[in-house]
């Protein structure tokens, strides 16, 4: 499995928990997934900022140790 996969499915069991959070303390459940709608990632975290049709890729991370630039790196791969 690559970083960018785990990372993924990390953010999206913290979306997850954050949701039943929110429903155990007695926020209304409609609400709390319709609001689900304007979550939005962080900018410059894997952000895709081009997409050419010469199927070239433009991509931003604030990746700024070796560690994660390394980690970056190897979920592109």
């Amino acid at each position: 499995m690559n970083n960018l996969l785990i990372t993924n499915l990390v953010l999206i069991l913290i979306i997850i928990a954050s949701a039943s959070i929110c429903i155990a303390l007695g926020m209304d459940p409609i609400f709390v997934f319709n609001s689900l709608s304007y979550l939005k990632p962080a900018r410059g975290r894997m952000e895709i900022i081009s997409d050419s049709e010469n199927k070239s890729l433009v991509i931003i991370d604030y990746a700024h140790t070796p560690e994660a630039l390394s980690s970056v790196l190897s979920s592109l791969k």
